[in-house]
């Protein structure tokens, strides 16, 4: 009782914190609307931003406790944006540890991104590399961790995205997934791409129910600008995925064709589609198909708010739970000021795994598994002082899987959670010139 009355007594600081200007009192050491509110990325050449955070969260229905577990984190973000205009360098860090009571283990969660670009008048290339260590599949912000107050800060993506992972139950895990994109311009308006990339996952404590996978892929494509408001594109890609300790393999091939168009200085537009031709190896089942893939999304950002929506339909590796699965999945994300110090945050998404389903713990089997995931965050933030900044948030996963899943290591349920804390964010540290 004394330890749920001490963490009563937490939960409230913030929300007086928050509540304190309502009567017209003035802020403390805050003259002028901050340039931001909490962590986010640079987009100057040459700054460099960071964050140290403290919160308190408490979470239901995951860790299969049947109670409530409250977690303590501590942890930090970093962006870095170089200042050359032709070699570009962003480095993005999220990293922490989750002090958790009710019997669950302690973990500490790690996630890097590097970018390099190497731009010149005819050529163009990018190298990416993203590495995460993470207790448990992404699912909110930054950290990919909900309760941590980073609603509304994704890293720069690395390949393709598409869409959200099958949650798994707790565990840690490691992925590293890298891409090389290099572009020629042929003229002022058309330009070829070849590229390729890997992306691997091991699951550390998972034991037997999870799956250890590889996979890489390599794509050609033409490009050509109509005018300075419409794109076209036309991409072929090549992928495989393979199982540690199996012979059962997945290879895609995809066509697609791609339609891009900025409708004005605020709102975006883009879609690729095409045929993914998938065949299977490695099982007496094996077998091929044809599935259609989709990529369609919108980004719109004002002064006052922005938001971004986006629909992804193809085929992944199977999240460690199944081997390869076709994949629907749509997500959004959008964030509006409220007066000049106060913020809204939210995102969520559904997304929909059908296994591929012909292997199941080494044995032939037609029976397809299917996993209809929904995630949401929503996040309010209030600026103390110019470099502190309080936190509420709120974020909910669901799933639903079938009997047949249950000697996997998916998770099936509801699970809630509760955040709060205050970040230390200073203004952006401006280095070297542009």
């Amino acid at each position: 009782m004394t330890r749920f009355l001490s963490h009563a007594v937490l939960c409230f600081i913030p929300l007086a914190l928050l509540c304190t200007p309502a009567h017209g009192q003035d802020l403390p050491a805050v003259t002028t609307t901050p340039p931001f509110q909490g962590f986010q990325l640079p987009t100057e050449l040459g700054t460099m931003h960071y964050a140290l955070n403290f919160g308190e969260r408490v979470r239901t229905g995951y860790y299969g406790t049947g109670g409530n577990v409250w977690t303590t984190d501590f942890s930090g973000n970093l962006g870095y944006l170089s200042s050359s205009e032709t070699r570009p360098l962003n480095i993005v860090y999220s990293g922490g540890y989750l002090y958790n009571t009710g019997g669950v283990a302690s973990s500490i969660f790690q996630n890097l991104t590097i970018s390099q670009s190497f731009n010149s008048r005819l050529w163009t290339t990018h190298i990416s590399d993203a590495v995460n260590y993470l207790p448990e599949a992404a699912s909110s912000g930054l950290s990919g961790l909900p309760g941590l107050g980073d609603v509304g800060v994704t890293a720069p993506p690395v390949g393709d995205n598409g869409g959200q992972d099958i949650l798994s139950r707790t565990g840690q895990r490691i992925s590293n997934q890298a891409n090389l994109d290099v572009e020629r311009h042929l003229t002022g308006s058309t330009s070829l791409q070849v590229g390729g990339g890997y992306f691997i996952e091991r699951f550390l404590d998972g034991g037997s129910d999870s799956l250890d996978g590889d996979s890489f892929d390599v794509q050609a494509g033409i490009n050509h600008r109509i005018d300075a408001l419409n794109k076209v594109e036309g991409t072929y890609t090549f992928s495989r995925f393979s199982y540690e300790n199996e012979d059962f393999t997945i290879s895609t091939q995809k066509i697609t064709v791609g339609y891009s168009r900025q409708v004005n200085r605020k709102l975006s537009l883009h879609a690729t589609i095409g045929p993914q031709f998938v065949s299977e190896a490695g099982s007496p089942l094996a077998s091929s198909s044809v599935n259609l893939s989709v990529d369609a999304g919108m980004v719109y950002t004002g002064e006052q708010y922005d938001y971004s929506a986006n629909y992804t339909r193809g085929v992944r590796s199977g999240s460690g739970i199944v081997q390869g699965a076709f994949v629907d999945s749509v997500f959004g994300e959008g964030g509006r000021k409220l007066g000049e110090y106060m913020h809204l945050s939210v995102s969520g998404g559904y997304t929909h795994n059908a296994s591929i389903g012909n292997l199941a713990s080494g044995a032939p089997t037609t029976q397809q598994t299917d996993f209809q995931t929904v995630v949401g965050n929503v996040q309010f933030s209030r600026v103390l002082s110019r470099n502190f900044n309080a936190f509420l948030n709120y974020s909910v996963q669901h799933q639903d899987s079938p009997t047949v899943a249950a000697s996997t290591n998916a998770f099936s349920g509801t699970s809630q959670t509760y955040g709060f804390g205050i970040t230390y964010s200073p203004r952006p540290l401006h280095l070297g010139h542009k």
